[in-house]
């Protein structure tokens, strides 16, 4: 996948509300679900 496109689908996430506690969270949201949409086309 070209990195422009990827980052396209970053910015599909971005408007959400992250409703985790902002203190036990590792990695934004919108980056979470980008990887899980990758690996749920990927096949994973």
């Amino acid at each position: 996948m070209e990195a422009d496109k990827l980052m396209a689908l970053v910015e599909v996430f971005e408007g959400l509300e992250d409703w985790r506690n902002a203190q036990q969270t590792r990695h934004r949201l919108d980056e979470l679900l980008t990887v899980a949409v990758c690996a749920v086309l990927s096949g994973a």
